[in-house]
């Protein structure tokens, strides 16, 4: 499926510092170990995924740095047709704390509302994660409520998506997450 939101060069929009483009399939499963947090994905793992985001309308970015090309991080539109889809992003570690993380959903935020006419977002945070809380506090952000057991969330969604398969990325991912863990839900106004 070809995204309605990329035009026919994979572009999105940029910044003086950033590119929004389309995920190439040679980046995915870097994207994905990002994504996750682990350092290992299962190739059978990539190539389902891969296919799935393909057949989907999510929009899926990568960000990266206009003068050098290295990527910087990703942002994702899940479910655009929804009345507030959700914004999900991560920043490379080493390029935390540069403003990339602003500048990227303020980017995509506002490219998103001026061309498509969609300006109030869902925003999930963990909630141990300040950084994260930090940088959409920058934005007209207001609290909507929390979700508890993002393990058991994300587990299922492997399950339901790829089976069998993801069952090593669930280990991972158990190993990673503290059933603890929950996420605070927001509403993002651009």
């Amino acid at each position: 499926m070809i995204n309605k939101f990329l035009d026919d060069n994979n572009f999105f929009a940029e910044s003086e510092r950033i590119t929004l483009s389309g995920i190439a399939k040679e980046e995915y499963s870097e994207f994905l170990k990002a994504d996750m947090g682990i350092a290992e994905v299962p190739d059978d793992f990539v190539e389902s995924s891969w296919k799935r985001l393909r057949m989907n309308d999510d929009l899926t970015l990568t960000v990266g740095d206009k003068e050098t090309g290295e990527y910087v991080g990703y942002v994702m539109l899940q479910d655009p047709e929804d009345e507030f889809p959700e914004i999900a992003i991560a920043i490379a570690p080493e390029r935390r704390e540069q403003g990339y993380g602003y500048e990227n959903v303020k980017l995509f935020t506002d490219t998103l509302r001026e061309k498509y006419d969609i300006s109030v977002f869902t925003v999930s945070i963990r909630a141990d994660n300040i950084a994260s809380q930090n940088l959409f506090k920058k934005f007209d952000l207001r609290e909507i409520g929390d979700d508890c057991a993002i393990f058991e969330d994300l587990s299922a969604k492997i399950e339901k998506t790829f089976g069998n398969s993801g069952e090593h990325v669930r280990e991972l991912l158990k190993n990673k997450i503290d059933n603890e863990d929950y996420l605070v839900r927001y509403r993002l106004f651009a």
